[in-house]
């Protein structure tokens, strides 16, 4: 498989993020010739734990979202903008949490739908062309790929695939189909750390970070290459995928 682009954005002191439904209210409707599709996956790397401990039970977790092109519709369409918000406000401390990142106003706009995407959910991909250059994304630390949603729809409505992985610890809330949530840790230093102790610190998280979400890429780039050369009974865009 030929990655057409690879981004990887990951910071030790930023969210990272497009913010343009917090600020717009609105997303932009994608301008390209083709739809929005959006499927999730729950995908799990066996050769690696879910911590770095060397005896960890769990094995590592992502939830994988691909957006990809459809037939254009003929109509607006209205999705989800964050699948799983309202079990992320269920949680008292996760609301306050987005409150904080979005804004009052604006977390309450995605929790009504008032902010929404532009996908329909697992539909048919389009027809042409044959296959669709591949965009690996992660988002930056602490934050949440759904912020960088008015950039995904408009790669995919030029032609472009966008898997997208929420990274567990390192995105802010990572939400799981049987309604697990698992918000990153919050950085908590001990008393008494000098600046430059503290700096250390944040340094040696962030390269934690990098190398996780490195091995993250790598399962996921490895997945969908074993996805596309199946068939589509079991991956709807088996054999799309460049």
């Amino acid at each position: 498989m030929k990655l057409i682009a690879h981004l990887f954005l990951i910071a030790a002191l930023l969210t990272g993020g497009l913010t343009y439904a917090a600020h717009a209210g609105r997303l932009p409707e994608p301008s390209g010739p083709y739809g929005i599709g959006r499927a999730a996956y729950d995908w799990t790397d066996n050769s690696r734990g879910n911590s770095p401990e060397p005896n960890a039970k769990r094995k590592r977790e992502l939830m994988v979202y691909l957006w990809y092109p459809t037939e254009r519709p003929t109509a607006e369409q209205h999705g989800a903008y964050m699948p799983g918000a309202k079990l992320i406000d269920a949680d008292p401390e996760l609301r306050l949490r987005m409150s904080e990142e979005f804004g009052t106003e604006e977390w309450a706009q995605v929790l009504s739908g008032a902010i929404y995407s532009h996908v329909v959910e697992n539909a048919p991909p389009a027809k042409s062309p044959g296959q669709f250059p591949v965009v690996i994304f992660s988002h930056g630390a602490g934050g949440s790929i759904f912020k960088y949603t008015a950039l995904f729809e408009a790669m995919v409505s030029r032609g472009y695939m966008v898997a997208a992985i929420q990274h567990p610890d390192i995105a802010g809330t990572v939400v799981f189909p049987d309604g697990r949530l698992v918000p990153a840790p919050r950085n908590r230093f001990p008393p008494g750390l000098t600046p430059t102790q503290i700096l250390r610190r944040i340094g040696d998280q962030a390269s934690r970070w990098i190398d996780i979400g490195t091995a993250d890429e790598r399962f996921v780039l490895d997945q969908l290459t074993r996805e596309n050369a199946g068939t589509a009974k079991h991956f709807a865009l088996a054999g799309r995928l460049d």
